[in-house]
């Protein structure tokens, strides 16, 4: 033949792939893990992991400080979780746009992350 072979070649792969199994153990610590989408402008999704049973509380802030909305304050399992900000105040009102202080309490950890509210 013109290219240079001039038969049947039979390759074999002797490599072995896998697929990861998901990680199913329990968190090593206390995590606030950024929310997403941010920013936002209908909802964003707050995702947090905890190694133990614990009494938690997950508040929104504005950046004067003062308080917005409660999304979390009960008792749940070890392990990872996560709530829906929908953008509203405690009393149902919509919050402005603007950026928000996203504050989780538990065991002693205080955890902070910033969101972004937009149009």
């Amino acid at each position: 033949m013109a290219d240079g072979f001039d038969g049947l070649y039979i390759l074999r792969n002797t490599h072995t792939t896998g697929v990861n199994q998901m990680n199913t153990t329990q968190p090593d610590g206390y995590i606030l893990h950024q929310n997403y989408p941010n920013p936002f402008n209908a909802e964003t999704v707050i995702r947090y992991e905890i190694p133990q049973s614990d009494e938690i509380r997950i508040d929104v802030y504005n950046m004067a400080g003062q308080h917005v909305r409660s999304l979390v304050d009960r008792t749940q399992s070890a392990g990872r979780h996560k709530v829906t900000w929908d953008g509203s105040t405690d009393t149902g009102t919509t919050a402005g746009f603007g950026v928000y202080i996203i504050q989780i309490n538990f065991n002693g950890f205080t955890g902070q992350r910033k969101a972004i509210m937009i149009k």
